[in-house]
């Protein structure tokens, strides 16, 4: 057994995998608008703006800069929060879930065409091991946001 080129395959193959599925989903955004902030956004309605720079690894500036950009096409709104006046939360408008089911349809196509190459079993062995690895690096629900930043929250499994 070659431990390093294990480590060195699984790398690759993850970085292409993040690749493709960060292609196709930009794809689906007009220049200037997060992919990642609306899917992320459609899957936690109510998300603070502190929550949203956590998943996207933005400052909470650039993160409102990347909010004002959603907002002025329509995407998202703004609404304050009940239970602190202070605090925003985030919703998707109508257009913004409409161009969410559009990037979530572009991931999964990306995803359906690079596992097309394994069987059925294959993909059920390494979505078993895959969730076992996700639970061993998983560190907090910061970091959760972040993992989960383009996932489709109709198949999460838990």
């Amino acid at each position: 057994m070659n431990i390093a080129k294990n480590e060195n395959v699984i790398g690759a193959l993850v970085l292409a995998l993040s690749d493709t599925i960060l292609t196709a989903s930009d794809g689906e955004v007009s220049s200037n608008i997060s992919a990642p902030g609306l899917a992320l956004i459609g899957h936690e309605p109510g998300i603070s703006i502190h929550e949203l720079s956590q998943g996207l690894g933005l400052s909470h500036p650039g993160t409102v800069r990347v909010v004002d950009r959603m907002v002025a096409r329509n995407l998202v709104v703004r609404k304050r929060s009940l239970e602190d006046a202070r605090a925003v939360e985030l919703f998707l408008t109508p257009s913004g879930k409409q161009q969410e089911q559009s990037i979530l349809a572009s991931r999964k196509s990306a995803l359906g065409n690079a596992l097309a190459f394994l069987t059925a079993d294959e993909i059920e062995s390494l979505s078993r091991i895959s969730e076992k690895l996700l639970s061993a690096i998983l560190v907090d629900e910061a970091h959760a946001f972040k993992i989960c930043r383009l996932c489709d929250s109709s198949s999460c499994i838990g």
